[in-house]
């Protein structure tokens, strides 16, 4: 994007009636004048069905915020049942919102306590999920949640990355440390979360068992899962009893299969929802649950290992921004694995 980022030109629209004189924008390249975006929204709590492709105002920032053109956003199927989706950080109703929580694109605009990008910047990362998502022309996020992309990823691989790579590495690091040469067993191998946490678990030297239906048993082989195990057959439970860490991405009868089987000392990290005390009563397994953290210092390091061909993402189908509505439907109906994208720029 061609602007100059030594010389503030002040023409984003802040906040109506606080534009020119308190500082908050630093530098922009939007056109003066311009107030209003394309954008996914809905108005209460519903499903995608409820959705409205409609124009909306450009986002207001903060003065640590980053405001992306976004190129592509990968979308969650299940963000309408997030509470917040509908409130913000105080519990206050906040819709109609966008949806859809990771995102690639090029720096638009940027407050002024912001540091670590400049305009045109081809970023990456998750917008706080109780604030508008990347369903939209624009999105605001702050500086800490973003990180460059990866070089070797078009903006529609990159928008697949931040969500599903960040749970990952999240989860087997800050949550399970999981050490070299140890059994890691992922639910759920060939899904969004599944498919990079076999991949990061490989990259920290672990021995990698992934658990997928059939239909999915060459993808998860070609992640480099050492061992793959198909839901259903008698070698589940063999697998699981060796298991040093589980990653549930699946939940149900999958994860309480799971919280009976495992060893004394095993660690079970969960995704969905806490796993019943009555599972694991009277055991010694660690059983945590817990919803990522956006962390641009650690998106930095997943973009690294894109770049040293450590890790790749999987586009199951691209969709317009404006067919959003339809590509949260049948997305779940499409059987492939990856991650739905909408695309919003080329």
């Amino acid at each position: 994007m061609a602007s100059n980022p030594s010389k503030p030109s002040n023409t984003y629209p802040i906040n109506p009636g606080s534009a020119a004189g308190t500082g908050i924008i630093s530098r922009s390249a939007i056109p003066a004048g311009r107030t209003t975006m394309k954008a996914l929204r809905i108005y209460a709590p519903g499903s995608s069905n409820d959705l409205v492709y409609e124009d909306a105002s450009l986002p207001v920032l903060g003065p640590t915020d980053v405001l992306i053109e976004v190129h592509a956003t990968a979308i969650t199927f299940h963000e309408f049942q997030w509470p917040e989706t509908y409130v913000n950080a105080e519990g206050k109703d906040r819709t109609p919102s966008i949806p859809a929580h990771e995102f690639s694109g090029v720096v638009a605009a940027i407050g002024s306590e912001v540091t670590r990008f400049v305009l045109g910047d081809e970023v990456f990362g998750i917008p706080g999920f109780d604030r508008d998502g990347a369903a939209a022309e624009y999105v605001a996020a702050e500086e800490t949640s973003i990180a460059h992309r990866p070089l070797s990823l078009t903006h529609h691989e990159a928008a697949t990355v931040p969500l599903a790579a960040l749970t990952a590495l999240q989860a087997l690091t800050t949550q399970a440390r999981t050490l070299p040469g140890e059994h890691v067993l992922v639910l759920g191998a060939s899904g969004g979360v599944g498919s990079y946490a076999v991949q990061v678990a490989k990259s920290l030297q672990a021995i990698v068992t992934g658990v997928i239906r059939s239909v999915h048993h060459g993808f998860a082989e070609s992640l480099g899962a050492h061992r793959i195990v198909q839901t259903g057959t008698g070698k589940l439970q063999a697998a699981l009893q060796e298991a040093d860490v589980v990653i549930d991405t699946v939940g149900g009868t999958a994860l309480q299969e799971a919280a009976t089987m495992m060893h004394d000392g095993a660690r079970l990290i969960t995704l969905g929802a806490p796993v019943e005390k009555a599972l694991t009563k009277g055991r010694n397994i660690q059983a945590l649950f817990f919803i990522v953290t956006p962390d641009g210092r650690q998106l930095s390091t997943i973009a690294d290992m894109i770049d040293a061909n450590q890790l790749r993402p999987t586009v199951a189908a691209v969709y317009p921004l404006a067919e959003g509505r339809r590509a949260y439907s049948e997305g779940p109906r499409l059987g492939r694995p990856g991650r739905v994208v909408l695309t919003i720029k080329d």
